[in-house]
């Protein structure tokens, strides 16, 4: 039982890890873009919060629809 949990925690930490680095991902090329479009930094700082408030939303809901996948397949399992 104990052994379930933590291989459990590990992956949906793994899935959270992967979440966020696809955020962060996404958040720099657009800064890069805007950047190289604008050749404004302050612009591209600019777009790169409000965009980055975004994915901290999407992030959010992402972390919680895993949380309740994995937890509704370790209540099946028990």
């Amino acid at each position: 039982m104990f052994r379930e949990k933590n291989s459990t925690r590990l992956i949906i930490d793994f899935d959270f890890c992967r979440v966020s680095a696809l955020v962060i991902a996404v958040v720099v090329i657009i800064a890069v873009f805007c950047w190289s479009i604008s050749w404004n930094l302050l612009d591209a700082i600019m777009i790169t919060v409000i965009i980055g408030a975004g994915g901290s939303i999407s992030y959010a809901s992402e972390r919680e629809r895993i949380k309740r996948k994995y937890l509704k397949n370790i209540q099946k399992a028990l």
